[in-house]
């Protein structure tokens, strides 16, 4: 369609051209028809007007068709796309955060739970205060539990090379006085824990080894009411 226009535009400027030069010429190619001047512009002028108007008209819908086709094949009637949401990056966990991850790892509440990571000396102190206890065999049981069982998830942890616990209570004094302190406190380096097997020494008496490869404090008063092999080690938890 657009072709055709152009022919015509071209036959409309030339016809134009003609008859201003020679209307007589024109006159006989279009017979029966004397034309002047005024009316050969008149007539072209406004067939050429008409021509480059359509020209222009096909032309914007040839645009638009062609935008159209361009679309994505998602674009159909009826159809709403949006932009892909972008999925975060998840920031790499800090030393902090592995730390917690090995407690969570033995399945124990997080109440009155200190972690504390040293840089400098690579060292972690974990600490539980509780102003109370089931009875003294329990506390240092289950500070002898989390040592181990805290420590052979923290050892995995690139940067950490010692490991202490401390259990903190409440104790009374002659005076009646209340005062929170150390009930145990066990501390061992990474190379020293890792000679021993603690699966092998579940349900037996570990204070020995403890002792031996690092230390293993207990508070006097919670000393007196336990003995050695009250203290076995607590399996692995699951």
């Amino acid at each position: 369609m657009g072709t055709v226009l152009v022919l015509l535009l071209l036959l409309s400027l030339v016809g134009l051209a003609v008859g201003l030069i020679s209307p007589k010429l024109l006159s006989k190619l279009i017979r029966g028809h004397d034309l002047t001047r005024k009316q050969v512009g008149t007539y072209f002028g406004i067939a050429i007007l008409v021509f480059f108007i359509a020209i222009g008209v096909t032309g914007s819908r040839k645009e638009a068709s062609s935008g159209a086709s361009q679309q994505p094949a998602t674009d159909e009637p009826g159809l709403t796309t949006q932009a892909s949401t972008p999925v975060p990056v998840p920031l790499p966990q800090t030393t902090a955060d592995k730390l917690w991850v090995a407690y969570d790892a033995i399945k124990q509440n997080r109440d009155g739970i200190a972690i504390d990571y040293s840089e400098a000396t690579k060292a972690v102190t974990l600490s539980k205060t509780s102003p109370t206890f089931y009875d003294e065999k329990s506390l240092v049981k289950g500070a002898v539990f989390v040592f181990v069982w805290y420590g052979s998830q923290v050892f995995k942890i690139d940067g950490v090379n010692e490991l202490e616990v401390e259990f903190k209570t409440d104790f009374t004094d002659t005076y009646g006085n209340k005062k929170t302190d150390d009930a145990v406190v066990i501390f061992m380096s990474k190379e020293e824990f890792l000679k021993y097997n603690w699966k092998n020494l579940e349900y037996q008496p570990v204070l020995n080894q403890l002792r031996a490869g690092g230390s293993a404090y207990i508070h006097p008063a919670i000393q007196k009411s336990i003995t050695e092999k009250d203290i076995h080690l607590q399996p692995e938890p699951k």
